[in-house]
C-alpha cells in the first residue's frame, strides 16, 4: 500500500516559526535603532561643521566680530534664526541674530539651509514646530525663526556696541569656548531628544572647528529655567570644560 506524502506545514510547525522569527526581531530591533540613532547623530555633528565653515568665513570678514543676539543677550536662549521688528529683539538690519549669516550668502544662497535642524531633535520637539519643514515658511514670511541649536550667545558681559557686535572669534579661540550646541543640551523639556541610548548624548562645536559628542546623564547642562541669562551661562560653562578646557572667564 502505497503511503500518501503529506504537504505544507502543521500549525504547531508554523507557531514554532513565528515565534522564532519574533524572538530575531526583538534581537534585531534595539540593534537597528541604535545604528539608525548613530546615522542621525553623524548628520547633526555635520551639521555643525558646516555651520563652523559659514560663522568662520562671516567672522574672518567682519574682523573677528559675530553677529549680537540681543534676545539672547538679555534672556539665556540662543536658537532663534530671526525675531521679527517690534517684538523688542533683533531684526535684520538692527540686532542681527545668527540669520544674518545666512542672508549675506554663506552657505551659499539666502534660503534656510537645513543644516540648522539636528534630524534627532527637531523633527520631533514640539510636535514638529522645530523642523526645517516647519520653519522654512516662517524664514520666507520674515517671522520668528528657531533652529535645532544653540550659538553661544555673548563671550563677557559688557553692554553691546552700537555696532551690534556680541562677541569675537578672537576670544572664543583665546578662552577655548564651545560655540554651538545641541539645543537639547539645554532645553529640559526636550530631554527625550538627546542622541544615544538613554538619550544622553548632544553635540557641540568648538572654536577651532571640532565638534565633540558630551555625554551628560546627569543633565548638568540642562537648564531648569529657560528665561534665564545665569542658568544658560552655567550650562555654557560646563560644556566649555568638557572639552578640556579651563572656564576661568566672565561671560
Amino acid at each position: 500500500m502505497r503511503t500518501v506524502k503529506k504537504e505544507g506545514f502543521t500549525l504547531i510547525e508554523l507557531l514554532v516559526v513565528v515565534a522564532i522569527i519574533s524572538i530575531l526581531a526583538a534581537m534585531l530591533l534595539p540593534v537597528l535603532s541604535r545604528a539608525r540613532e548613530r546615522a542621525r547623530q553623524a548628520v547633526c555633528i555635520n551639521n555643525l561643521k558646516q555651520i563652523a565653515v559659514g560663522m568662520f568665513m562671516y567672522a574672518e570678514d567682519y574682523k573677528g566680530w559675530m553677529p549680537c543676539n540681543y534676545y539672547a543677550w538679555k534672556n539665556g536662549p540662543a536658537d532663534n534664526l530671526f525675531l521679527p521688528n517690534g517684538s523688542g529683539a533683533e531684526g535684520w538690519g538692527n540686532y542681527c541674530g545668527f540669520g544674518t549669516i545666512i542672508i549675506n550668502g554663506y552657505y551659499g544662497n539666502t534660503s534656510l539651509p537645513q543644516i540648522f535642524y539636528c534630524p534627532t531633535f527637531s523633527p520631533r520637539a514640539k510636535n514638529g514646530d522645530y523642523s526645517y519643514r516647519h520653519e522654512v515658511s516662517d524664514w520666507k514670511d520674515k517671522t520668528y525663526v528657531n533652529c535645532g541649536y544653540y550659538m553661544l550667545p555673548c563671550v563677557k558681559d559688557s553692554p553691546i556696541d552700537n555696532w551690534g557686535r556680541n562677541w569675537n572669534m578672537r576670544d572664543a579661540e583665546r578662552w577655548k569656548r564651545a560655540i554651538a550646541a545641541d539645543r537639547s543640551a539645554f532645553d529640559s523639556t526636550y530631554v527625550g531628544y538627546r542622541h544615544m541610548d538613554g538619550f544622553t548624548v548632544f553635540n557641540a562645536l568648538f572654536f577651532d572647528g571640532h565638534v565633540q559628542s558630551i555625554n551628560d546623564p546627569s543633565r548638568k547642562a540642562m537648564c531648569a529655567t529657560m528665561n534665564s541669562t545665569t542658568a544658560h551661562r552655567t550650562a555654557w560653562r560646563w560644556i566649555h570644560a568638557q572639552g578640556g578646557y579651563t572656564p576661568s572667564f566672565t561671560y
